[in-house]
């Protein structure tokens, strides 16, 4: 990881960001670094935040800002996460979703060769933006989806994710909101940044009792405090 390049990618997200009024946390890899060293963990190559998914509207009013200033942008609403991304390195948002006391977010487990056909399905129905006009083959595949009537892109969609669901490729994620809900600052890297209220009871939930002792071999769908098998609260209220 180059941290000055990871740094100044955090800084201009953040610009943007604010500029526009979206209310936004450090997260998980971030938020752990940022507490208990004061800098980013240095085999961690993205940078995590945190949203609420009713901000998802504002959040895509911010595309063309990041295009301006040489970002890639990838929102995709089913999958409740955005990626900016610059130099090869991912700003990663995750929006949340709200079902009684608690935050939901949903990810796909990459490591299985199937789980990846059905991770490349559900792109179709991605929102994205292009910083880079090079014409790739990548580039060209890409735009063809994106002329796809919309009923096609949800009935894949639908498909994609129903598959996923049945096969067990499919990490549901959940937090107490009330995590979420008061929150504080710290300064990271010289700029202030919102955090959860109680976040070390909230890394102990997400890491354990020893998440201020590093872990380089930490898997998130195996060791993450917040994972959970109880689909039956996946109706969200957004």
């Amino acid at each position: 990881m180059k941290e000055e390049i990871v740094v100044e990618n955090l800084r201009e997200v953040k610009e943007v960001l604010d500029k526009n009024t979206v209310n936004y946390w450090l997260d998980t890899g971030t938020l752990l670094g940022a507490v208990r060293g004061g800098k980013l963990i240095e085999w961690d190559t993205d940078i995590d935040l945190g949203i609420w998914y009713s901000d998802a509207t504002k959040l895509a009013s911010t595309f063309a800002d990041f295009k301006e200033k040489g970002f890639d942008v990838i929102l995709n609403r089913r999958r409740t996460a955005m990626s900016i991304i610059r130099f090869g390195y991912n700003v990663n948002i995750g929006l949340y979703l709200k079902r009684g006391d608690y935050a939901w977010n949903v990810w796909i487990l990459h490591g299985k060769s199937v789980g990846k056909i059905l991770d490349r399905l559900l792109n179709i129905s991605n929102i994205r933006s292009y910083a880079r006009q090079e014409e790739t083959f990548a580039r060209k595949v890409k735009h063809f989806s994106s002329l796809l009537p919309l009923s096609v892109k949800q009935l894949v969609t639908n498909m994609a994710w129903l598959l996923l669901y049945r096969l067990d490729y499919l990490v549901p994620v959940v937090i107490p909101r009330r995590f979420f809900e008061k929150l504080s600052t710290i300064e990271f890297y010289g700029m202030e940044f919102s955090i959860p209220l109680d976040v070390e009871k909230y890394l102990e939930y997400r890491y354990g009792r020893n998440w201020k002792i590093p872990v380089k071999n930490w898997v998130y769908y195996r060791d993450d405090g917040a994972i959970t098998p109880n689909w039956d609260m996946l109706h969200f209220e957004t």
